[in-house]
């Protein structure tokens, strides 16, 4: 984009609902406009004028409009519980609200290196202290409106005291694995490395378990002074979160899962233990 183009920002970047353009910037093809005060979460539409330019001279064609929600800020997420091993790959995982704000955009996802999303949330504004269930492969409706707003009466999967949101088709794999949830800008909100001490852990996990003890999300930090392998004393293993005793191929909710069993998440295995469920309350 050319920056000299930009010559009334007021009048070549218009919005909706009374909002006003104050300035913009050039960034290689991007232009940050900054506004006046925006209302969360409410409807705007900007307009971009045909003065714009880039840096060839062409202007700005159709479609030069662009709907967005006014600023706000998204909610920080802790996982809470997670049941890896239902049967069909109807698995669950719990998290909670640590910082009120809008789910729009977090992902919860299935390692770091070669990442699989197990589920996008919907935009939902929660309040801190919110449990939020995350449904893969489920019958479970989404919840935008209400923790009740398609009740347990009807939707018996779903959580009359959580938010219960509907993930994707893909469940979590049943071996030592990490799972995590990224914000809108990719960083990691959270992240728990769960080991299953039977057959061979993937290749991968070391590496994975690594990548979130070098973002800080996961303690100790390295293992005896070196990086965490199957083969480093103590192992990658070792201090990881112990998921193998959660039943395998059972009903959803199982009689079991992984859950918070510490009130202080001290990024380390003993915040976790296999027991039974409590799926839309607050962990321990």
């Amino acid at each position: 984009m050319d920056a000299a183009s930009l010559t009334a920002v007021p009048t070549q970047f218009t919005f909706s609902g009374g909002l006003q353009a104050q300035s913009a910037t050039v960034s290689g093809k991007d232009v940050l406009v900054t506004t006046s005060e925006q209302t969360a979460g409410t409807d705007y539409t900007v307009s971009v004028a045909n003065s714009v330019k880039d840096t060839v001279g062409g202007a700005v064609v159709s479609p030069n409009t662009a709907s967005f929600k006014g600023f706000r800020a998204g909610a920080v997420l802790r996982i809470t519980e997670v049941q890896p091993s239902a049967a069909s790959s109807l698995d669950l995982v719990e998290l909670q609200v640590v910082t009120a704000g809008t789910t729009a955009g977090l992902l919860l996802q299935q390692d770091v290196n070669s990442a699989v999303t197990l589920a996008t949330l919907p935009d939902v504004a929660v309040a801190v202290g919110d449990i939020i269930v995350v449904h893969l492969n489920g019958t479970a409706d989404s919840e935008t409106t209400a923790k009740d707003q398609f009740p347990t009466s009807t939707t018996p999967a779903n959580y009359d005291t959580a938010w219960d949101f509907k993930g994707g088709t893909t469940g979590i794999t049943f071996s030592s694995r990490v799972i995590l949830v990224r914000d809108a800008q990719n960083a990691i909100q959270d992240a728990v490395p769960f080991a299953r001490n039977s057959g061979t852990p993937p290749a991968a996990f070391p590496g994975n378990l690594q990548a979130i003890q070098a973002a800080g999300q996961w303690l100790p930090a390295d293992c005896g002074g070196e990086p965490c392998t199957t083969g480093s004393t103590p192992t990658a293993a070792a201090v990881s979160a112990d998921w193998t005793n959660v039943p395998t191929n059972n009903a959803t909710p199982a009689s079991d899962s992984v859950r918070r069993v510490s009130a202080t998440d001290t990024n380390m295995a003993a915040d976790w233990a296999v027991g039974a469920p409590s799926w839309g309350v607050a962990n321990p």
